[in-house]
């Protein structure tokens, strides 16, 4: 579970790599608004969560804002609903998201890559930090199904930094890699970085991404 505003204030006291001047504006919208980025995680490990978020299935939307960013580490903040009600925000909530993800895009640039001697797709972000965010990008996905000539494709949860996405086959197939993420998840991802057991399939034709023959509200694949 992500921690809340009073507790990340406390590391960031504790902190030395992080000044005041980092912090600085964080409670002033205008100030920050340019910083706010998006992320995805774990619907039901986090369903608690005091934050604003948009669920996408089993899935969910959060919000995060970059305090400081270098070399060796990226500083950011969780959006609690205590400090979105600080901001006393003017926009509606689908306005946030498109501005938190132009943001992402720009502060961390999404990376897209085809695995060597395979024809599985790696996506991430410039960073490899909370990179599975763009597994919902419709362009990305578009693209890839058109460099895989693939109708529909297989979108398999690593973590929360990356997802990788290869050609749909087959029924057959698709049970195969929903067997693998499962053994994988349990074995080489940790809990703080788990995303879900769940394979999921992007129609490049519909343009939506379902699940357990539930649609993930296609609305959500953005651009």
């Amino acid at each position: 579970m992500e921690r809340d505003f009073k507790d990340y204030n406390e590391r960031v006291a504790n902190n030395t790599s992080i000044c005041s001047e980092d912090v600085k504006g964080i409670i002033d919208f205008e100030t920050v608004k340019d910083r706010i980025y998006a992320c995805i995680i774990n619907y039901e490990k986090n369903v608690d969560i005091d934050a604003p978020y948009v669920k996408i299935g089993n899935l969910m939307i959060c919000y995060r804002v970059l305090v400081k960013k270098d070399e060796k580490c990226i500083y950011s903040l969780l959006v609690m609903n205590e400090l979105y009600n600080k901001w006393n925000v003017n926009i509606s909530a689908e306005e946030f998201l498109k501005l938190a993800y132009k943001n992402t895009k720009r502060l961390f640039p999404p990376k897209y890559e085809l695995e060597r001697f395979c024809t599985m797709y790696r996506i991430s972000n410039s960073a490899y930090d909370r990179g599975a965010v763009y597994m919902l990008d419709k362009k990305i996905l578009s693209d890839i199904s058109n460099e895989l000539c693939a109708d529909k494709l297989i979108i398999l949860p690593s973590s929360i930094n990356e997802v990788f996405v290869t050609k749909y086959c087959d029924e057959e197939f698709f049970e195969d890699m929903k067997e693998s993420v499962k053994e994988i998840n349990s074995t080489a991802v940790s809990e703080e970085e788990f995303l879900s057991d769940t394979p999921y399939i992007y129609d490049n034709i519909n343009k939506e991404i379902t699940y357990d023959d539930d649609s993930i509200a296609p609305y959500v694949v953005i651009s």
